[in-house]
């Protein structure tokens, strides 16, 4: 039914208005939890499957404006006038919790306005926006799962249901005529039975016995529920009976279910009729959120800047296969003018101007070269512009050969390829040396904030992901079905122009992700370390370090009769025998059969991991059969994860007889490298047992290349995160204990306690230590008070004391977070970005998380910075004066050289001062050496 105050609907002005909670809601419910988490653990399938809703909307309905309205949290008028309003719904799921702030997010980077008004509903804001949208002549689509806004139905308002299960799954129209059918009453009269038959969603009870059939033969045969109640008294029967006794009940529905449509609200229709993607803001989300084909959806729907390059420019011509050096010599001369002649919707970078992108040709049925990880090569793919060009490894002249390595190893011939630390690898078994790459599209989206997930760190998938994230395009398949579904798997080499056209994709992206880079500010830190340290890590996993295997078999031995020890000591204390690696048996035996104090509580039973069982330690006599078995499960755990450590360095062992670590460059927010196929980080240190492990990693035993290797030479940073904190914080005095060389915890420790330097206890001293190192990372009292064992009334004195005597650190720090806050990213010394999007989060624990998060990462992240720079420098003075010294490995902020025999001074002199002058800071970074035939011995 029409209001006779409706004009008609202008043409293109159409407003969709969505219940955001209602909407948010049913998306969480029609979208599996599980599926549906990211890298720190927050469930986002609320937000994707609002985000596809929304998406699939704008598409069918094509609004011309756009607002959504949320709920406040706490209480309404409705709440004030009967208190137990929407008291029966059920406790929010903990899955839920976050996900309404990231929507909000991601419509704010959709500049979609989200309104909210203290003390109404969202169903109160959509009635509002109804109203004006209506009488300013519009076509109005209402969004909501909530039957309440069925009232506002209208020949130009039409309510879009969403059903989330069954064989109506989608959306369902809600017109006059859909409401009047269902209902067998007229849209407006919808409160009118609801108010009768009560609304169990809004915990709002009817008339018992009295449902929507009865409601509205009354409302129908009286008119209206006024003119229900009025003739109530002629109502015969138990439902007459129970609707007079139930008045008040009706009245109080029928207040409480009128939507509220004048509403005084700061956004107007005007500022709903821009809505679009902010590039930025919507691309920093979807990496938070690991949202990944939906992203070609967003490009599609709202035809922006990043939608796909046109079909007809992602193409490639002239294929040609290369057999002689000229031939090759001609397409690198014309590589220049073919990259010009390709028209593009982006433009190609300066300095990418004449860059030839590589692409080589794997054959992933090939076995090793000698160490982990390469495959051989059939070809490699050459692009400039559209022309391809095919060189075959298996049909090389020695002129072709020649030339081709003359121009692989030319720095001043530009070059784009896709994993270069790989490739650079996979070409070096062949002799080839890839000088001169600019353009790495896994570093670059690296440098821009792109983290890919465990399952997308191959060549395919970051390709796949890559493709479908800046282009909008889905990676091509070849004609051939590739071998175990891995792309360049096709032997022979069949499909030059599906190659061609691969190549082109990894062009393409190397522009785009470049103009990101400049936008970003990222430039320079991917072309001063990023770019030269993927070379530099590839030449250290082809080097590996090398490993004593017979040392290796003793200690596997040696932890293995220690484990099988502590399992026959802990079946003597039990007197039956338990798999000690079982959970399940271990919480019976624990906290039934021994009646240990329960830990933490988990879906599983309660915890057994080894932070609880410490914690059980410290409250029961050491004496009980409870303290004796969990001593032997201790030792035994202990163990077993050392004997895991060295059968997984036996497996690792390559037939050279040296461990060739991978190092992911890509895969940590604060920039810092880690260790995978084997984690040679994971190498134990803090105890004397774990410490025999090192001892097995060995300098070369004989020649190699003719050359003999002397010791292994080690060194590290001292206390590098403090100085970094004690630069950028600026605090006088610590500068100045830095600079007389002092021990900077005692002095600090002398300034806190009020004692002199030699006065400070051992006690003292490590207290803050972990209080300078805290800080640093966040740390609260009560989580100081935890790892100190101390009060935490005592923790907030220390914290306390530390910020009154060294007021600019805590400056520092409370500055750090609230540039965060502004900017929402933080940035080391040399201009690392770490987005940190819950920084807005209303759900205080990941607010607080990434408010640790901006402290720790300009430090963390400097570290990691000056450390690689450090590396790049190294490896540069060593190969320029000619020494066979290399460097083999960095774990944390330490680097690891085998040194040549004859020169251990060089060696020195070149580590100490590259790694000491890497960055220019207000307090001298302080290096620490050690020599050793082992890695053990060699440590300090």
């Amino acid at each position: 039914m029409t209001n006779s105050s409706e004009t008609p609907a202008q043409p293109h002005q159409k407003l969709m208005i969505i219940d955001g909670h209602s909407l948010a809601f049913r998306s969480f419910y029609g979208a599996p939890v599980d599926v549906f988490v990211n890298a720190e653990g927050q469930h986002t399938n609320a937000v994707y499957g609002f985000l596809s809703t929304l998406l699939s909307l704008i598409k069918s309905e094509q609004p011309t404006h756009i607002i959504a309205a949320f709920d406040l949290s706490g209480g309404t008028f409705r709440t004030e006038q009967y208190g137990e309003y929407k008291g029966g719904r059920n406790e929010t799921p903990p899955e839920f919790l976050g996900q309404i702030e990231l929507i909000q997010k991601v419509l704010t980077a959709l500049n979609i306005p989200a309104v909210t008004l203290e003390n109404y509903e969202a169903d109160d804001i959509v009635a509002t926006y109804t109203r004006q949208a209506r009488e300013a002549g519009f076509e109005v689509a209402i969004v909501s799962g909530d039957r309440d806004a069925f009232q506002l139905v209208t020949d130009t308002v039409t309510v879009l249901y969403p059903v989330t299960t069954g064989p109506s799954k989608g959306i369902k129209y809600m017109t006059p005529a859909a409401v009047e059918e269902k209902y067998k009453v007229a849209p407006h009269l919808y409160p009118d039975l609801a108010a009768l038959t009560g609304e169990q969603a809004d915990n709002l009870p009817g008339v018992p016995g009295v449902g929507p059939g009865f409601a509205a033969k009354w409302i129908n045969e009286y008119g209206n529920l006024d003119g229900v109640l009025e003739n109530a008294e002629k109502i015969k029967g138990k439902k007459g009976e129970a609707l007079r006794e139930h008045v008040e009940d009706v009245l109080r529905n029928r207040r409480l279910n009128r939507l509220v449509d004048d509403l005084e609200l700061q956004t107007t229709l005007a500022d709903a009729d821009h809505y679009g993607p902010e590039a930025e803001k919507l691309e920093e989300l979807f990496n938070y959120l690991e949202f990944n084909s939906i992203r070609k959806r967003v490009a599609e729907v709202f035809a922006t800047q990043q939608e796909a390059v046109p079909a007809t420019e992602m193409s490639v011509e002239n294929c040609q296969l290369i057999d002689s050096a000229p031939q090759l010599l001609e397409f690198l001369n014309g590589a220049a003018a073919s990259i010009e002649a390709v028209e593009r919707t982006i433009p190609v970078p300066e300095r990418l101007e004449s860059a030839v992108t590589l692409l080589p040709v794997i054959d992933e049925d090939s076995p090793d070269h000698g160490f982990a990880h390469e495959k051989s090569i059939h070809g490699l793919v050459l692009l400039a512009g559209a022309r391809v060009a095919y060189v075959d490894f298996g049909s090389l002249t020695n002129d072709l050969k020649q030339a081709l390595i003359t121009w692989l190893e030319d720095s001043t011939a530009t070059k784009t390829i896709f994993d270069l630390k790989q490739h650079f690898k996979s070409l070096s078994a062949y002799g080839y040396t890839p000088n001169g790459v600019i353009e790495d599209p896994v570093l670059s989206s690296y440098v821009c904030g792109y983290i890919p997930a465990a399952k997308q760190r191959t060549f395919n998938g970051m390709l796949a992901e890559l493709s479908d994230r800046y282009l909008g395009l889905s990676l091509p398949q070849p004609q051939q079905a590739p071998a175990q579904g891995e792309l360049f798997a096709v032997e022979p080499v069949v499909d030059l122009e599906h190659y061609g056209l691969v190549a082109r994709y990894i062009q393409e992206l190397a522009y785009v992700l470049h103009a990101d880079l400049v936008a970003k500010e990222q430039l320079a830190l991917y072309e001063n370390i990023e770019l030269p340290m993927a070379s530099v890590l590839a030449r250290m996993e082809i080097l590996g370090i090398a490993l004593d295997s017979n040392n290796v078999s003793e200690l596997k031995d040696y932890y293995g009769q220690h484990v099988e020890s502590a399992t026959e000591a802990a079946y003597s204390v039990l007197g039956h025998e338990v798999n000690l690696s079982s959970p399940k048996q271990l919480q019976g035996v624990l906290f039934e059969e021994l009646g240990l104090p329960t830990t933490r509580k988990l879906k599983s039973g309660y915890s057994t991991d080894a932070d609880s069982l410490q914690g059980i330690l410290g409250q029961v006599n050491e004496e009980t059969a409870g303290a004796k078995f969990l001593v032997q499960l201790q030792t035994y755990r202990d163990y077993l994860k050392l004997k895991q450590t060295v059968e997984g360095l036996q497996k690792a062992t390559a037939a050279d007889g040296r461990i060739h670590t991978t190092f992911q460059q890509n895969v940590a927010a604060t920039g810092r490298l880690s260790s995978t196929d084997p984690n040679l980080q994971n190498i134990p240190i803090r105890t004397e047992e774990g410490r025999k492990i090192r001892d097995a990693f060995v300098v070369a035993p004989g020649p190699i290349d003719g050359h003999e290797y002397s010791t292994l030479l080690t060194a590290d940073y001292s206390q590098i995160e403090m100085r970094i904190m004690v630069h950028l914080s600026g605090d006088e005095s610590l500068i100045e204990a830095y600079l007389d060389g002092e021990d900077l915890h005692r002095f600090v420790g002398s300034e806190v306690f009020g004692v002199e330097p030699e006065d400070v206890t051992s006690e003292m001293r490590s207290k803050v230590k972990a209080m300078s190192y805290g800080l640093a990372y966040g740390l609260s009292p009560f989580g100081l008070s935890k790892q100190l064992g101390i009060s935490v009334d005592e923790a907030t004195s220390l914290r306390t004391n530390y910020f009154k005597r060294f007021g600019k650190v805590g400056k520092f720090l409370r500055t750090v977070v609230k540039e965060a806050h502004n900017n929402g990213y933080t940035q080391t010394m040399f201009g690392r970005r770490r987005y940190l999007p819950d920084l807005g989060s209303s759900n205080r624990q990941r607010r607080d998380a990434a408010e640790r998060a901006a402290l720790n990462s300009p430090i963390q992240g400097t570290a990691a910075d000056i450390i690689k720079i450090a590396m790049i420098r190294v490896d540069e003075r060593l190969r320029a004066e000619g020494l066979m010294s290399r460097m083999l490995l960095q774990i944390h902020d330490e680097l690891i050289i085998e040194v040549a025999h004859g020169e251990e001074a060089a060696a020195e002199k070149v580590l100490t001062e590259e790694m000491s002058q890497a960055a220019d800071l207000r307090v001298p970074l302080d290096v620490q050496v050690g020599w050793g035939r082992t890695w053990h011995e060699a440590g300090h």
